[in-house]
């Protein structure tokens, strides 16, 4: 998430949005990789991987979006 967070404020050239932009990175991945390892524990086999999957992926990407929207406004 640090080194993620890096890339996009260097590459906007918001390094003093550096921290807030690993925690929303942080935040997102943990959410989501959490949150699916929930959902694949109950649902089980090769449905919940798959739901595991969605769901992270649309929480990552969620976190992605907001990192990308500070990084235009900042």
């Amino acid at each position: 998430s640090v080194l993620m967070a890096t890339v996009f404020a260097a590459g906007f050239g918001a390094m003093r949005s550096l921290l807030k932009f690993a925690v929303v990175l942080f935040i997102a991945n943990s959410a989501g990789y959490f949150l699916g390892a929930a959902i694949w524990a109950y649902a089980g086999g090769e449905t919940g991987m798959l739901l595991w999957g969605v769901v992270y992926g649309l929480f990552l990407g969620a976190g992605l979006g907001a990192v990308i929207h500070l990084a235009q406004s900042s």
